[in-house]
């Protein structure tokens, strides 16, 4: 379906390989830039706006797909510490998160032992008293970019300070206390995060090119906390506004790096996480072959065009 074939493009456009594993000869990201090439280019609205929806759709897709493979390694270093059992079929797991492969996996279910670097964070004192204090301290990050461990920065407004400090926004934490922990301990835990989740903005919006999900973990008297970030990314990087904050208990949120959405489902013969693998090449990074990225993705381009107004 139309649909299947742009999960595909975008899994090439972030890996680079094709169906069978192969290199595609093009550099990351040649579709965004074809795309950001087709916006500038488009002589009407409706054909710029339908544009600017499919870049945010590729790097939303392109960011979950690295999501994913950041688990793997998470994995396997869970795996070579002993953590887990020893043998896991990390392709067939990766491939479920992926949405690549029909059925669960094997190791879903299986409790991963306390203390792990999947599931745990430092540890956080507490010492907010109300949500003035929280507000206040929000606000002294106005302007003030910060960036995530995985590289998206972002900053805190006036109005976005007062949003986050807000009783609405207590209620979709765990308790107050949870929420005022994680406010007082901002920074630490956004710079620590790592996006787990991104999506196109639901209105629509020009201006912005997707929406971000920053997961960190946090512990307080003795339990422990997933904390989310909600970030818009706008056109110019340096406006990109952290809008929304929540903790939630460890146990009604799954472990780091497996917060993957898996909205849609390509089938296997498409492609999977194991032949990808076993084509990987096991040296240095290989520099891709630079090609024009318009002319490469063109005649793509029309094929999904004429498919998706059918």
């Amino acid at each position: 379906t139309t649909r299947e074939t742009l999960i595909e493009l975008a899994v090439r456009d972030t890996l680079q390989r094709d169906r069978s594993g192969q290199p595609t000869g093009h550099a990351a990201g040649s579709l965004t830039q074809a795309l950001d090439t087709a916006i500038v280019g488009a002589t009407r609205a409706e054909d710029a706006r339908s544009f600017s929806q499919l870049r945010a759709y590729f790097r939303a897709e392109g960011t979950r797909v690295r999501g994913v493979l950041g688990t793997l390694g998470q994995l396997k270093r869970a795996q070579a510490q002993g953590h887990l059992p020893a043998g896991g079929d990390w392709a067939q797991y990766v491939d479920t998160l992926l949405g690549l492969t029909p059925g669960s996996s094997s190791l879903q279910g299986r409790p991963i032992a306390p203390g792990t670097a999947l599931n745990t964070g430092p540890t956080f004192s507490l010492t907010f008293k109300n949500l003035d204090q929280a507000e206040q301290h929000l606000r002294s990050f106005s302007g003030k970019p910060l960036t995530t461990a995985d590289g998206l920065t972002a900053n805190v407004s006036n109005q976005t300070a007062a949003k986050m400090a807000s009783g609405s926004a207590v209620k979709k934490s765990a308790d107050i206390r949870a929420h005022l922990a994680a406010i007082e301990n901002f920074e630490t835990l956004f710079q620590t995060g790592k996006v787990i989740e991104s999506n196109p903005d639901r209105a629509e919006d020009l201006n912005i090119t997707a929406i971000h999900r920053v997961h960190s973990r946090m512990e307080i008297e003795n339990t422990a906390y997933n904390v989310k970030f909600t970030v818009k990314e706008l056109l110019h990087p340096l406006t990109n506004r952290i809008y929304s904050i929540e903790a939630m208990e460890l146990e009604s949120a799954p472990p780091a790096g497996l917060l993957v959405h898996d909205t849609f489902r390509l089938p296997a013969s498409i492609l999977t996480m194991r032949n990808l693998m076993r084509r990987w090449p096991t040296g240095g990074k290989k520099k891709a072959r630079q090609t024009s990225s318009t002319t490469s993705t063109s005649s793509s381009w029309r094929r999904w065009n004429k498919c998706s107004r059918k």
